[in-house]
């Protein structure tokens, strides 16, 4: 059995959300479905703009760089 979306999609209309365990995913809701998908790297989800951008733009801390 598959673990359920922290995002309840059979509330919302169609549309991404914004992963609340993990900022550089979301979830698209689609037909009350949830579908979690992943930023590219090192991109994070906005919320605001309901895209993915950088991380000092999407309002989450960006990692820090192990270079």
């Amino acid at each position: 059995m598959a673990a359920e979306a922290p995002v309840d999609c059979s509330q919302l209309p169609n549309g991404d959300y914004a992963n609340p365990d993990d900022p550089s995913s979301f979830y698209s809701c689609v037909w009350g479905q949830a579908h979690l998908r992943q930023c590219p790297k090192p991109l994070h989800f906005d919320p605001a703009l309901r895209m993915c951008s950088w991380p000092k733009n999407a309002g989450a801390p960006a990692a820090e760089s192990t270079v």
